[in-house]
């Protein structure tokens, strides 16, 4: 079924005095042009401006009740049609909402079946490569065909391999080579992920080198404390074994122990604590 209007009849012309309206109305007009009023006439004025809106309005209400009049068919006929479109869009609406979701499960299933191949090619990059990271939107376009997805994945894990090895080149240190992967893998979507990457080895490498400066420069310090300290102790357990040594016979053992910073401070404290006296094997 089709909408068949009937056709219509051109209008005719509007027909009204217009040429003699107007060379009336061009005459009033200059008569005022060059009226100048005073004082005395000021009400003269107010009565000719009163006649003048008079006349313009009289003008506009007879434009709009023309104007009604020829429209009165088209108002009727678009208030019909109005109608005609609610009751399609009934039908529109539900027709939607069915297509909607066959073309959303099309894309469900799409995405699955990438998601799937992308499972069996992600290899040893399963912990660390996320497939919400590397997924395209795009890709779900019907325009966009599944083996060319493929190949786009197939594409980035043999850049992955290369730039891993790019990085295991640069980073051997096993933690610093941990915390680098990291950063690639949560910056794989950008194509210039390699160079921020390296840009960030560079960075770590930096900030290592300085932590090593200042821990070199801290070496001395921190030997100079132990020694005092020792020296400190030492005369403390010599003082306190004074009337020890006069009353006791002490034996001497000799023997090697391999400690840290504080193990060292650990067994100061035990051989201070039980007087036992302690010091260097020459």
């Amino acid at each position: 079924m089709e909408l068949k209007v009937e056709e219509i009849k051109a209008l005719e012309p509007i027909k009204f005095n217009y040429e003699e309206l107007k060379k009336w109305l061009e005459e009033k007009v200059k008569n005022y042009k060059n009226l100048v009023y005073t004082d005395e006439n000021i009400g003269t004025a107010k009565s000719d401006r009163a006649d003048l809106n008079k006349l313009k309005k009289a003008l506009n209400d007879e434009k709009i009740r023309i104007k009604k009049t020829y429209l009165t068919p088209y108002d009727v006929f678009e208030t019909k049609i109005k109608e005609l479109i609610g009751i399609v869009d009934i039908a529109v609406e539900n027709v939607d909402v069915q297509v909607k979701d066959y073309e959303q499960k099309e894309k469900d299933n799409k995405r699955a079946e990438i998601l799937n191949y992308f499972t069996g090619k992600v290899g040893k990059y399963k912990d660390v490569l996320n497939f919400d990271k590397i997924f395209n939107q795009k890709w779900l376009n019907k325009t966009c065909k599944i083996n060319d997805i493929k190949k786009e994945i197939d594409t980035l894990i043999a850049r992955i391999d290369t730039h891993m090895q790019i990085i295991d080149g640069q980073v051997k240190d096993e933690n610093m080579n941990t915390e680098i992967r990291r950063y690639y893998f949560e910056h794989i979507a950008d194509e210039n992920v390699l160079t921020f990457t390296m840009a960030q080895i560079q960075k770590i490498k930096e900030e290592n080198k300085k932590i090593n400066i200042l821990k070199q420069e801290e070496i001395p310090k921190v030997t100079e404390e132990l020694v005092n300290n020792e020296k400190n102790s030492q005369n403390i357990v010599e003082n306190e074994q004074k009337s020890v040594n006069n009353s006791q016979n002490l034996t001497q053992i000799d023997f090697r122990v391999w400690v840290t910073t504080e193990q060292i401070k650990a067994l100061k404290l035990f051989l201070i604590e039980n007087h036992i006296k302690y010091g260097r094997v020459v």
